[in-house]
């Protein structure tokens, strides 16, 4: 499975669990996943919101795509040394630039860090960059926390960040419906409900937004049978008011 479809699936398991809803999962395209529940199937399309570029610079996704392929490398080499599922944070130096060139050896001493801090089956533990350390952490990262907890059956390692969060606004969640219902007529050809799930990814900054009580109070136009905005790293679940086109 591509990491894409890894990324969606994760979201989709947690929603459920956040919702309170057990169905099984099947992964498909148009749409995205297939709800599975006593013989009866519900389509399921996943999308993200980010925030917009405001400048022509390196945009905030451009800089964390960077970090993610180093995280993503990380893992990987720390899957292939049988490692155990862990749930790792890295908070990157944001002082510091990173280039495509940096990726490598950057993932490599962040796996090392990793396997340094594995805590028992029940804790986490954490290192941060300082003189001390610095001949195996780099100092492009601040911070590297490891969790373990025997119910988690899947590694996730992620880049959380900080900064100015941008508003969710009832003109942006409606886009992203309209760019949807465009698609609708694909989905219903599979399935005879189809819902939306709109995932704000707050474990990076750029999927995180202040979602006012007015965003969640209007009534949007949608295709979907239902339409959801959810919190991912707060596990916060909001289903959409909607007029059924």
């Amino acid at each position: 499975m591509e990491d894409k479809k890894k990324e969606e699936k994760f979201f989709v398991a947690r929603f459920l669990e956040a919702a309170g809803m057990a169905y099984l999962i099947e992964p498909r395209e148009s749409p995205d996943f297939l709800l599975n529940k006593e013989g009866v199937s519900l389509g399921l399309e996943v999308t993200q919101l980010f925030h917009q570029a405001t400048r022509p610079a390196l945009s905030r996704r451009g800089i964390e795509s960077l970090r993610d392929r180093i995280v993503s490398q990380a893992r990987s080499l720390y899957e292939v040394s049988a490692g155990p599922i862990a749930i790792v944070s890295v908070i990157f130096n944001s002082s510091l630039n990173i280039t495509k060139s940096d990726v490598p050896q950057l993932a490599n001493k962040l796996m090392g860090v990793v396997i340094r801090n594995l805590p028992g089956q029940y804790g986490s533990k954490s290192e941060e960059f300082n003189w001390e350390n610095r001949g195996w952490f780099p100092e492009e990262i601040n911070r590297v926390s490891v969790s373990r907890f025997p119910e988690i059956n899947d590694s996730h390692w992620y880049s959380p960040d900080s900064e100015y969060l941008p508003e969710c606004t009832i003109e942006l969640v409606q886009s992203v419906i309209e760019k949807k219902n465009a698609k609708l007529v694909d989905y219903i050809k599979l399935v005879s409900e189809c819902w939306l799930l709109i995932v704000l990814d707050d474990f990076r900054l750029s999927g995180a937004f202040i979602i006012s009580q007015e965003v969640l109070d209007h009534t949007y136009s949608s295709g979907f049978k239902k339409v959801f905005l959810f919190q991912s790293f707060n596990r916060r679940v909001h289903s959409l008011n909607i007029s059924l086109l």
